[in-house]
């Protein structure tokens, strides 16, 4: 199978899925201290000046969402243009792109 049919399969499935994710797994890294602790970890190691990006930020954005509350700039990119319009809804101050 090609790459890109594979991409759009891809896309399609999160298309389909992205609401049903986010109302899941939106609250995720508060239930999960060892993913805080990592993502704490790696935050420590960057300037107050760094760009992050949140590549597959899904519908919630979470990861980045995270990083931009300790003072990050953050861009969150995903394939499924429902999950980038979910995440910016959930997200209006981070900055979304589609991954085309």
């Amino acid at each position: 199978m090609k790459l890109y049919r594979i991409n759009d399969l891809t896309k399609k499935a999160y298309d389909k899925t992205a609401e049903k994710y986010h109302n899941y797994f939106k609250d995720e890294i508060r239930q999960k201290k060892y993913d805080r602790i990592i993502m704490d970890k790696f935050a420590s190691m960057l300037s107050d000046c760094t760009s992050v990006c949140d590549t597959g930020c899904g519908p919630s954005c979470q990861y980045g969402k995270y990083l931009y509350e300790k003072g990050f700039s953050v861009t969150g990119i995903d394939i499924s243009d429902k999950c980038i319009e979910m995440a910016a809804l959930n997200n209006p101050k981070i900055n979304l792109a589609l991954w085309i």
